[in-house]
Formats: C-alpha cells, sequence, structure tokens
C-alpha cells in the first residue's frame, strides 16, 4: 500500500509514478487523493491501468478530474482484469465522462467499489449508470450522493434495482431519494 495524499504532485508527479505502476508487481493499494493531479494525471493513470495487473483498489478522489480524465480511467478500466475498488470522490466528472466510466463498468467483471459521489453526473449519468447495471453484475458498492440528480432521474435505477434482485448490489448511496452529506 502507498499513500501520496496530499503531496501536490500534479500531472506530472502522477505521470512518475505511474510510470513506476505500469512496472510494479507488488503494490496493490494506492492513494492518490488531493494531489491536484486534473486530467492530464488521470490520463497516466489510465496508461498504468492497462498494464498494471496487480493494483486492486485506487483513490483519486480530490483531484480535480474532469470528463476526460474519467474517460482515460474508463478506457483503462475495459481492459483492466485486477482493480477491484475505484475512489473518484469530490471531482469535477460529469455526464461525458461517467458515461465513459459506466460504458467500460458493461464490459468489466472484476471491479466491485465504485465511488463516484460529490460530481456533477445529472440526469444524463444516471442513465449510464442504468445501462451500466444492466449488464454489470459485480458491482457490490455504489455512492452516487451529492450528484446533481433529481428524482425523477433516481426511479429508473431503483426500478432496474428492484427487477435484478439476484444481482449482488448490495449497496447504493444514492437511492434513498436524499442526499445526505
Amino acid at each position: 500500500s502507498l499513500d501520496l495524499t496530499y503531496n501536490s504532485i500534479g500531472a506530472a508527479g502522477a505521470a512518475s509514478v505511474c510510470s513506476a505502476l505500469e512496472r510494479n508487481s507488488v503494490l496493490t493499494c494506492l492513494d492518490l487523493s488531493y494531489n491536484s493531479i486534473g486530467d492530464a494525471g488521470a490520463a497516466s493513470v489510465g496508461s498504468a491501468l492497462e498494464r498494471n495487473s496487480v493494483l486492486t483498489c485506487l483513490d483519486l478522489s480530490y483531484n480535480s478530474i474532469g470528463d476526460a480524465g474519467a474517460a482515460s480511467v474508463g478506457s483503462a478500466l475495459e481492459r483492466n482484469s485486477v482493480l477491484t475498488s475505484l475512489n473518484l470522490h469530490r471531482n469535477s466528472i460529469g455526464a461525458a465522462g461517467v458515461a465513459s466510466v459506466c460504458s467500460a463498468l458493461e464490459r468489466n467483471s472484476v471491479l466491485t467499489s465504485l465511488d463516484l459521489s460529490w460530481n456533477i453526473i445529472g440526469a444524463a449519468g444516471a442513465a449510464s449508470v442504468c445501462s451500466a447495471l444492466e449488464h454489470n453484475s459485480v458491482l457490490t458498492s455504489l455512492d452516487l450522493r451529492r450528484n446533481d440528480i433529481s428524482d425523477s432521474a433516481r426511479i429508473p435505477i431503483n426500478a432496474l434495482l428492484k427487477r435484478n434482485q439476484t444481482r449482488p448490489v448490495r449497496r447504493l448511496a444514492l437511492l434513498s431519494l436524499m442526499d445526505e452529506d
């Protein structure tokens, strides 16, 4: 486990860490939260995730990652076969970024925990989540709190989860229809 929280590494530091991560055969958990890596740093992370075969948990929270960075990470999730936990809490990910991540979830068979809370995915992002949940059977923890998702956009997610009661989605923090802190 490597915790680089609050080190202000930025995109350049993320690129350096990810260069090493591509060759890593031991590190299973990496925390890069609060480092302002942005979309460029997330692109480096995505590249590393495509090549890394041991990292199981990754925290990218509080990093000013937008749609382009989320797309890089999402693209990597399509090919990554070991990452089980991804935290993208408190970034600037909108509907387009979450669509990329959710598109990958339709094919990813290992990610069990995803935190997208405190982003800006809105109703369009909620629709992408619905599509991903229709195809993904391994996700067991999904946090969507504080994403500017209306009650009417939450209803299809609830309906989908009721239809798929045999699916192992046990925790969906948003669907209480209350946006709590």
